[in-house]
């Protein structure tokens, strides 16, 4: 719940001292997530998933393709940036 991917139902939460009822989107901003299972969707390209986790962030629309080309520059990825995710090594 404190990292809002399940709404909660009742009590009292903060992260950082921020009210998680009333302010998860700067919560957001301060938190990262580190699922316990693959988080790569095997029909979704590199482009497709930095998109998709820069929304889950909060990233200003405006702001997302600026921020996937240069993250796809910094990890390497701009020549098979639209390959699906299935066919790449996973190395």
């Amino acid at each position: 719940m404190l990292s809002g991917l399940l709404e909660p139902t009742d009590g009292r939460a903060e992260v950082f001292g921020i009210n998680m009822f009333t302010d998860m989107a700067e919560i957001r901003k301060q938190l990262g997530v580190c699922p316990q299972h693959d988080v790569l969707f095997e029909f979704l390209t590199p482009v497709d998933h930095l998109r998709l986790f820069a929304a889950f962030k909060g990233t200003p629309a405006d702001e997302i393709e600026k921020l996937v080309s240069q993250m796809l520059e910094d990890i390497d990825l701009v020549e098979v940036k639209d390959q699906l995710s299935k066919s790449l090594s996973g190395g």
